[in-house]
């Protein structure tokens, strides 16, 4: 209940892995427009920047709703402090980091597809 008053449900969520997402695409565009061996004009570029903020944001957030329904309550480990750390930084970070890779992997295969950019 508190996540909602506070605006960090599912829509607070994709807003601010749309922002991250963004920044990360940004940079790829900048560099691919500077360094890069291909180019994809501005409509591409623009078209790249789109799906690249939006499809792997919503897989983050995918990602972390299905890290709060299934993030245990206590965690034992056998590795002393070094296991639980582990453990610690996966259900921190691990759900979203994996959500916005399936994202991004979707958002590659969309681009390849429907615009025939040959992305990797």
């Amino acid at each position: 209940m508190s996540d909602e008053v506070n605006g960090a449900g599912f829509i607070g969520d994709c807003i601010r892995y749309m922002v991250i997402s963004g920044v990360l695409a940004l940079v790829a565009v900048i560099y691919n427009a500077f360094a890069g061996k291909e180019s994809y004009g501005f409509w591409g570029s623009i078209a790249i920047l789109a799906f690249y903020t939006i499809i792997p944001a919503i897989g983050a957030a995918i990602g972390n709703l299905l890290r709060k329904i299934a993030m245990p309550m206590f965690i034992v480990t056998n590795g002393g402090m070094g296991g639980l750390l582990k453990a610690k930084a996966f259900w921190a970070f691990g759900p979203q980091i994996i959500g916005w890779i399936c994202g991004a992997a979707v958002a590659i295969d969309l681009l390849n597809k429907w615009f025939g950019f040959h992305l990797r």
